[in-house]
């Protein structure tokens, strides 16, 4: 090896086939599947945007999934509470996402 530089190549290299075949987080692996690139993104990933990425977090879909509520649809719209639904497409996340909170 020669450098620091080339160490850090094999390293992500290395990371990036686990991320590859790992079972796990494939939502997220959907949306970032770059190690590499990912490392490049000049952002920092808050608590809200994990939830979106991962899809755990309080969303009606995920706790119906761990059998937390009966049903998974929204009380404020009625359709499916998707991380996607509660996040980027109901006109009025902000009151869903307190509704969805206080289930926790």
């Amino acid at each position: 090896m020669d450098s620091k530089q080339d160490v850090q190549e094999i390293l992500t290299n290395v990371w990036q086939h686990l991320w590859q075949e790992c079972p796990k987080a494939r939502r997220f692996y959907g949306i970032i599947s770059d190690v590499a690139g990912r490392m490049e993104l000049d952002m920092a990933i808050t608590g809200g945007l994990l939830h979106l990425l991962t899809g755990h977090g309080p969303f009606r879909q995920k706790l119906k999934d761990i059998n937390i509520v009966e049903d998974n649809l929204s009380r404020a719209c009625g359709s499916v509470a998707t991380p996607e639904h509660v996040m980027l497409i109901y006109e009025e996340t902000e009151n869903l996402v307190g509704e969805q909170r206080t289930l926790l």
